[in-house]
């Protein structure tokens, strides 16, 4: 897998120049940001406070939200349209004279797109512009989610494909979260250099965060769970791409043996009366809890009360919602995936699994064994600490400024190494 050489490793006779401080601005381009609340925007909102609480500065293009209202000065909103695909994604209707307006006045340095519509548009008109550098991070496998459009018959692969070179071939470098993003644009674009920054989690927020024991009993009370339930969790979209349906059919054996037993599903999408109706179907709709929507605010105090973190989807870049629940000391059982390699370590903090029925082999396992939970939880706070927001800001100053030294140009690239 190739890489950005480090800044000392370009310039060794500059190492001391590389270490001082040079405070950055950058402009930020997505098209979903607070107060929606995804993987994407969980991203970008922990390093826009990361940047600046390092003195960067750090403006963000984005859309409007209905009903809210923006304080943040450095939050350029533009009206825009929902765009659907089974996401919280809008169409903004961007004015550029506005965004160049805001790029010179704030003498933008490098701009960073996080999605693929119009304001991904905006940054490369931008970009061309101001002769600006562009990178992109690549969030979002969007060939999991071509059935939200015609099942598929026009948002097929090759369109797909097709779309992410026009709109990524320009970049100085895309950032990739995971080994398996990597691998996937580095395929796709075989010339482009690749730097693997895995997504960070506010660590204040979940590793630091602590609970009385009244507050967990009301946590508890509120999902309807008694203080002698195991508790399996899944947070995330509800939908097709997540395979949740799956995940509880896999389950189902488990929760008929064990009444104690509660899998809980947090969050909201277009699969969530399906879920319940499968539930039912499967004779264990008393064991299934669906919350539906959850404010961000009260998700640790889930994690919390929870035993395991289980997930069947395969279609992950880095999971958001793995990392703050093995902040939360979650064991975590996953389908094996290129997605969780350094998040899950197999036999350490949980299990990567060959098969849909090895989620329930393995859970059932591993509730049985109080010791073996119990040393699992401590390995997942322990490996949790290397996806803090914190380390995750470090690395991508350390990638920004070597950009805009120019050391990118003709690195090594992920298709060619």
């Amino acid at each position: 897998m190739g890489r950005l050489p480090t800044a000392e490793e370009k310039c060794p006779g500059r190492k001391d120049e590389f270490k001082r401080p040079v405070f950055l601005n950058i402009g930020i381009f997505t098209d979903c940001y607070v107060p929606v609340k995804n993987g994407v925007v969980t991203s970008i909102s922990q390093l826009k406070a990361g940047l600046e609480a390092r003195g960067h500065r750090v403006v963000i293009f984005t859309v409007n939200e209905k009903n809210y209202l923006e304080t943040d000065p450095d939050v350029i909103r533009f009206r825009s349209i929902p765009i659907g695909l089974g996401t919280e994604l809008s169409c903004g209707l961007v004015n550029q004279a506005r965004v160049n307006r805001v790029i010179r006045d704030a003498k933008i340095e490098l701009l960073h797109s996080h999605t693929e519509f119009n304001l991904c548009i905006s940054a490369i008109i931008a970009a061309r512009k101001f002769a600006l550098p562009r990178v992109q991070t690549g969030h979002t496998m969007w060939e999991e989610y071509n059935h939200y459009i015609l099942n598929g018959w026009l948002f097929n692969r090759s369109l797909v494909r097709f779309l992410l070179r026009s709109l990524f071939g320009g970049c100085a470098a895309l950032v990739a979260p995971s080994v398996k993003s990597a691998k996937y644009f580095g395929h796709l674009l075989p010339h482009m250099p690749i730097e693997i920054i895995p997504n960070g989690v506010n660590s204040e927020s979940f590793m630091k965060r602590t609970y009385s024991g009244p507050e967990l009993a009301e946590i508890r009370d509120g999902l309807g769970i008694s203080p002698q339930d195991k508790v399996i969790l899944f947070v995330g979209r509800i939908g097709r791409e997540k395979r949740v349906v799956t995940l509880l059919e896999s389950i189902a054996s488990l929760l008929r043996q064990r009444r104690d037993t509660r899998l809980v599903f947090v969050g909201d999408g277009p699969e969530l009366n399906e879920l319940r109706e499968r539930g039912q179907s499967l004779s264990v709709e008393n064991q299934v809890i669906c919350t539906g929507y959850v404010d961000w605010e009260f998700i640790s105090g889930i994690y919390r009360v929870s035993d395991l973190f289980v997930t069947a989807s395969m279609s992950e870049v880095h999971s958001m919602t793995m990392i703050e629940a093995m902040m939360c000391s979650l064991p975590v059982i996953a389908r094996k995936d290129d997605s969780f390699l350094g998040s899950v370590q197999d036999g350490v903090n949980g299990y990567l699994v060959e098969s849909d029925e090895g989620l329930c082999e393995k859970a059932t396992e591993l509730l049985a064994d109080e010791e073996k939970l119990a040393q699992f939880r401590q390995a997942s706070w322990r490996i949790a600490g290397e996806f803090t927001g914190q380390r995750h800001a470090d690395r991508m100053v350390e990638f920004y400024q070597r950009i805009l030294k120019g050391i990118g140009t003709g690195l090594p690239s992920a298709g060619e190494a």
